[in-house]
């Protein structure tokens, strides 16, 4: 599964669903619209909400019991920039890596079959949606000469899951050969 930041949803009304602006009761089948909380302050649509990651990793793990879990892609835009001392302090991104690794760990305590997590992404790219406007990779690629540049988050993400595993976000996954073991 892919998990950025959670999305709502509400009932909807058949003739202009783009028009709800408050909640309403769930109507028996049709329209609903969804709504995109910011309350982050970002300058990137979406919040930064962790406990969403949490429930859907334990939901879906109680919903289909032994199904291994795959978080695919995790991670969030910045407007990221190298300093004058050449580094790239992607503060935003380590606490967003931090605070869903966390959720993570509390989702496999909670019962969740978590076998593996990647971060989104490991270079800066053209995104379909921002184009080269907004940087997700814990790697800073120059896009003129191509030089890249590890970040802050790298070197957070290194620390977590590399073989000297950072006691930051204690995580333990299934014991079969393959599983999810690190400890982060």
């Amino acid at each position: 599964m892919n998990y950025y930041s959670p999305i709502f949803l509400r009932a909807g009304d058949p003739g202009r669903p783009q028009a709800e602006r408050e909640p309403r009761p769930l109507p028996a089948a049709g329209v609903v619209s969804t709504c995109r909380q910011n309350s982050s302050g970002r300058r990137w649509a979406g919040s930064i909400d962790p406990s969403g990651l949490h429930q859907i990793l334990v939901e879906v793990s109680r919903q289909a019991p032994g199904l291994p879990l795959y978080v695919t892609e995790n991670g969030c835009a910045a407007e990221d920039y190298v300093n004058p001392d050449g580094e790239v302090n992607d503060v935003e991104r380590v606490r967003y890596l931090h605070t869903h690794l966390e959720a993570a760990a509390r989702a496999i305590k909670d019962g969740a079959n978590l076998a593996g997590y990647f971060v989104w992404s490991l270079l800066d790219n053209f995104e379909w949606g921002w184009g080269y406007q907004k940087r997700f990779g814990i790697v800073f690629v120059d896009f003129g000469t191509q030089r890249r540049i590890p970040k802050a988050s790298a070197a957070f993400y290194a620390n977590v899951v590399g073989p000297t595993r950072s006691r930051c976000c204690p995580l333990t996954g299934p014991a079969e050969p393959g599983g999810f073991s690190a400890r982060l």
